[in-house]
């Protein structure tokens, strides 16, 4: 026993002795680790804090080490892109990551070295896409086998070749009025195919301009001073090829658009209506603009309040801000997707209050995407303004001559809905105000008519300065639609309707998109009873088959009937307009019946006929007969026997 206490007593002391002497390294004096879960842009080292760790660790593997909780959870990617032609590294490719079920897990730009890294990955596979213009996309997977692991990826792009585009004007070194230089330019290749536009002035990155819908081979820069502006344009096709052309312009009298003055406010209201899967929908889209403070001599501070109504139902309700250049409407700032577009109230169009001079005809101007160029077609006054009608295929817009302001948008789709979305100016102390105000509607509100009487209909009388269309429905099933006229009756016919309770729909719309919507309830009844003859009353010997009764009742509508005999239900059935009941009646017992029907027609109106019939039993001559003959007989057999008994 005392030898066993102390052979556990010296491993003890031996283990004490060991872990003093055995030195422990930690990373406690080593920056912190950094696990990056979302996407890596801009400046991305390929040496993380964990490679170095890494490094430390293979310049040192005779020592202990105790691994950090980031090395124990992840793994990570390094990435390296080349140029296959001449081998120099890729800068600015995007590389998105995905993971083993294909889902988007991270993405990064690769750096000067044409480095990206991926951190905080967990173990499985992933797979690597590579995307920057000129080169052929390329992709690579590979497996985070274990947390910590590191695995490189090295790229090898090919080029493709370049594209050929073309500026066919303004011409080199032309000289440009105002902050919107228009240039049309020819690309030579897959017109259909373009991705997005890109815009460099004088070396500096203007906008980027997504071909989402594609239109004419057109497109507005925006300058922001006088002289000489040396213009980029680059275009990208989807498969990564690209060309690009340069011109040089000399801009003058770059001066401001609008006379915008800070606490200035515009709405702007947007109203669409489309049918999907007969069912209507009414989307409402409101910017509430207000101008707050100059930033710089042509820059302003803008807020906006944005509500979304779904079918008057506020479905969004969100604050923005954005910074727009008052020399030609580019959005240089701002927290929401307008960023870089154009703002298209300020259209930049000739106009009285800014140029002095009219707008004419041919003259181009942008609305919101800066390739989406409108052409002035033709002038008229609209609602008391005086405006230049611009075209765009299906689209119009109305600006204002003498502020140069957009006023109003329309577009119809070209289906079977005909969906339709307008965009106008509700209220604004910078150029004319636009009507806001819905129509109003004059009508009953509930109409009774008796099925069968002509000439019956219902009439609304709408109210608007700018009356537009209308569409009528019968129980939510859409029956017509036109145009009216304000102070005049809206006419539908109620002859042939059925009787019921019906639900009449009445929407009218402006020109400006507001609308309104009344209801009239129209009870269709059945007031007038059945009309039905009355046929001759049935005599019929008993045994005689084939014996009926036939009525022929007369009403708009039809229901039941049911026939008694004597008082007991006998049957019924349904009857049709215009067909007769026919009821059998034989089989009946000996003797007199009255037979009784009622008819019921569809507004439980009835009539009544009875018709008696009598069961008799015919008496043939041998039967009489043979009953004189019985008659006659039995008293001369009684005397017969009355003489007998007398002579005994």
């Amino acid at each position: 026993m005392k030898i066993r206490n102390r052979i556990l007593y010296c491993f003890l002391i031996y283990s004490i002795l060991f872990l003093l002497m055995k030195p422990v390294y930690s990373f406690e004096n080593q920056p912190p680790v950094e696990i990056e879960n979302n996407l890596l842009h801009g400046e991305v080292s390929p040496k993380s804090i964990i490679n170095n760790k890494l490094e430390y660790l293979e310049d040192n593997t005779d020592e202990v080490v105790i691994p950090t909780k980031a090395e124990e959870i992840y793994g990570f990617i390094e990435v390296r892109l080349y140029d296959d032609s001449s081998l120099n590294p890729i800068e600015g490719a995007e590389v998105y990551l995905y993971n083993a079920s294909w889902d988007f897990h991270m993405e990064g730009i690769t750096d000067v070295n044409g480095f990206c890294n991926f951190t905080g990955l967990s173990v499985g596979e992933y797979d690597a896409i590579v995307d920057t213009r000129g080169f052929y996309y390329q992709s690579q997977y590979c497996y985070i086998d274990y947390l910590g692991e590191k695995e490189t990826l090295d790229f090898y792009l090919f080029r493709l070749p370049l594209q050929n585009v073309r500026i066919i004007s303004p011409s080199y070194s032309a000289t440009i009025q105002g902050g919107q230089v228009l240039i049309e330019y020819e690309p030579l290749y897959d017109t259909d195919r373009i991705n997005f536009l890109e815009i460099i002035v004088n070396d500096e990155f203007v906008y980027r301009d997504y071909m989402y819908f594609p239109g004419t081979n057109e497109v507005v820069v925006p300058v922001f001073s006088n002289g000489t502006k040396f213009i980029e344009l680059i275009v990208e096709w989807y498969d990564n090829s690209y060309g690009m052309d340069y011109i040089s312009v000399n801009s003058i009298d770059v001066i401001p658009i609008s006379d915008l003055k800070e606490g200035d406010y515009l709405n702007y209201r947007i109203n669409e209506y489309y049918t999907y899967e007969n069912i209507d929908y009414h989307y409402i889209y409101d910017f509430n603009f207000t101008f707050n403070t100059w930033i710089s001599p042509f820059e302003i501070s803008t807020s906006l309040v944005y509500h979304h109504y779904s079918d008057s139902m506020e479905f969004e309700l969100s604050e923005y801000w954005l910074i727009i250049n008052v020399l030609n409407g580019f959005i240089s700032d701002g927290n929401m997707w307008w960023l870089n577009y154009h703002f298209s109230f300020l259209s930049g169009l000739s106009c009285m209050e800014v140029t002095g001079s009219l707008p004419t005809i041919g003259e181009k101007v942008p609305y919101f995407n800066w390739d989406h160029i409108y052409t002035v077609n033709a002038f008229d006054t609209w609602n008391g303004l005086d405006v230049a009608i611009l075209n765009r295929g299906d689209e119009i817009i109305y600006i204002d001559v003498n502020y140069g302001t957009f006023v109003y948008y329309e577009r119809y789709y070209n289906d079977e809905n005909n969906n339709i979305r307008i965009h106008y100016v509700t209220d604004t102390n910078i150029g004319p105000i636009i009507d806001s105000t819905s129509p109003s509607i004059d009508s009953s509100s509930t109409l009774n008519f008796e099925i069968g009487s002509l000439g019956n209909n219902i009439n609304w009388t709408a109210y608007d300065n700018n009356p537009y269309n209308y569409t009528i429905y019968k129980d939510g099933v859409f029956l017509e639609n036109g145009t009216w006229e304000s102070g005049f009756m809206i006419t539908t016919t109620l002859d042939g309707t059925s009787v019921s309770t019906h639900v009449y729909l009445l929407e009218v719309m402006d020109s400006f998109g507001n609308s309104a919507s009344k209801i009239i309830i129209v009870n269709i009844e059945d007031t007038i009873p059945p009309a039905i003859d009355s046929p001759d009353d049935k005599l019929y010997e008993e045994g005689m088959t084939g014996n009926q009764i036939i009525w022929h009742p007369i009403d708009l509508t039809s229901n039941i009937f049911i026939v008694y005999r004597d008082g007991v239900f006998l049957r019924d059935g349904l009857w049709t307009v215009g067909e007769p009941i026919v009821v059998p009646i034989d089989g009946f017992s000996i003797g007199k019946h009255n037979l009784t029907i009622i008819v019921y027609d569809a507004g439980g109106n009835s009539v009544t006929d009875t018709v008696f019939v009598t069961v008799i039993v015919l008496v043939s001559e041998y039967r009489i007969y043979h009953s004189l003959l019985i008659l006659l007989v039995m008293p001369l057999a009684q005397l017969i026997i009355l003489i007998r008994k007398r002579r005994k």
